[in-house]
C-alpha cells in the first residue's frame, strides 16, 4: 500500500511541476502591464483634477525550489525522475537553475543529504581528464573516491564523462551516460 501512496504523491508533484512550467510559459506571453486610469466623481460646479494613473503589476509565478542550504543561501530541488546528464542539465536550465555544483565540504555534505544518488554538474566531456562545473565556476574543491576519476579504467568501456556520488559515500565517481535522479540548484 505504501508504494502506491509514493507513486500517487510523485505523480501529483510531477503534475504540479508541469502545470507550473506551463503557467510560466503562459505568463511570458502576456503583454506588459498598462496603466489604469481611475475615474474621479465630482460635483458639477467644482474643479475636476486630471485623472491619475495607477500601475497594475502583472502576476508572477513562483517555482518550488526545494530545500535551502542556510550556509550559502542556495536552493536545491531533488528531481527523482531519472534522466540522462544532458537532459537533467537542460531540465534545470529550463527552470532557471543548474545541475548541482559543489564548492566546499559543507555543501558536499548538504547535497549528499538531499540525495546520495544524483548527477553532479561536473563533466570532462569537452576534454578528457579536465573536469569543469557546468556553471563555469572554478573547480577548487573536489572529493573524488580513491582511484577516481578513472574513465572506467578498463579497455572496451564506455567513456565516463559525468560525475555522481560514489556508492553511497560523500565521495565522487565518474560514470558513463546513464539515467539518474538529479538536483537542480538556484544560487539565489
Amino acid at each position: 500500500m505504501l508504494p502506491k501512496v509514493k507513486v500517487f504523491v510523485f505523480l501529483m508533484l510531477s503534475a504540479c511541476l508541469v502545470s507550473a512550467c506551463k503557467f510560466l510559459d503562459t505568463v511570458e506571453t502576456w503583454p506588459a502591464f498598462q496603466p489604469t486610469i481611475a475615474p474621479t466623481l465630482t460635483p458639477a460646479a467644482t474643479f475636476t483634477p486630471a485623472p491619475t494613473e495607477t500601475l497594475t503589476p502583472a502576476p508572477t509565478a513562483t517555482v518550488f525550489r526545494g530545500r535551502q542550504n542556510t550556509t550559502n543561501s542556495h536552493w536545491y530541488l531533488l528531481v527523482t525522475q531519472e534522466r540522462s546528464w544532458r537532459t537533467a542539465h537542460e531540465y534545470c536550465a529550463g527552470m532557471g537553475a543548474h545541475l548541482v555544483t559543489i564548492s566546499n565540504a559543507a555543501e558536499n555534505q548538504f547535497v549528499f543529504g538531499v540525495s546520495a544518488q544524483t548527477w553532479l554538474g561536473a563533466s570532462d566531456e569537452e576534454q578528457e581528464g579536465v573536469w569543469k562545473w557546468i556553471t563555469g565556476e572554478p573547480m577548487t574543491y573536489t572529493n573524488w573516491a580513491e582511484g577516481e576519476p578513472n574513465n572506467c579504467g578498463q579497455p572496451d568501456c564506455q567513456p565516463e564523462y559525468f560525475a555522481m556520488f560514489f556508492e553511497n559515500t560523500q565521495q565522487w565517481n565518474d560514470i558513463p551516460a546513464l539515467k539518474l535522479p538529479f538536483i537542480c540548484e538556484w544560487d539565489q
